[in-house]
């Protein structure tokens, strides 16, 4: 994904856009934990997948969409300042996938259940494997990815450090085969 900030006046019926919504201020920049995806399906409308955690305590419906965070969860139909709540705006560009009026239908077909996108699941049914999947007809999740494959080099890099660590402990010890000789 490109991190090149977009503009609303970019936006085309059909791109699967997202916001950077998880951040973490740390002394030198803000660290980017997570991003929210969605489909723009026209007119200032995204269609996007909220987990029910996402709902925030707001009871009061927006002016431009009547979007009630706290009352809407799973597949919805917000503008797009409800979707970005605030953040940044980026477009996600694809090179093979699905022509523009395939992606407003399938996202629509979800948001109207028409269709069935199942249950909201951080690890395998999030916003971003509904975005992928309208776009492309498969469902994807490049940041779920790279979660696990960090978890992992850190696991690694932890159990390094910890037979680093053994080694020179082990190292500065005398070992019970010394110890046989002298007796």
């Amino acid at each position: 994904m490109g991190r090149n900030e977009s503009t609303r006046s970019e936006l085309k019926p059909g791109d699967h856009i997202y916001s950077d919504k998880g951040e973490i201020d740390i002394v030198i920049a803000k660290l980017n934990v997570y991003n929210h995806h969605g489909i723009y399906v026209g007119d200032g409308i995204v269609i996007h997948f909220l987990a029910p955690a996402k709902q925030s305590n707001s009871s009061v419906p927006c002016k431009r969409c009547g979007h009630t965070p706290r009352l809407h969860y799973g597949i919805v139909r917000t503008c797009v300042d409800c979707f970005l709540d605030g953040h940044s705006l980026y477009i996600n560009y694809w090179g093979d996938c699905k022509p523009p009026y395939e992606v407003v239908k399938t996202a629509m077909e979800f948001c109207d259940g028409i269709r069935s996108f199942g249950e909201y699941e951080l690890l395998n049914n999030n916003c971003e494997h509904f975005a992928t999947f309208c776009k492309t007809g498969k469902k994807s999740s490049k940041e779920i990815k790279a979660a696990v494959i960090k978890i992992t080099q850190a696991g690694c890099i932890g159990a390094l450090g910890l037979l680093e660590y053994a080694r020179q402990v082990l190292k500065t010890k005398e070992s019970p085969v010394t110890l046989e000789h002298r007796a």
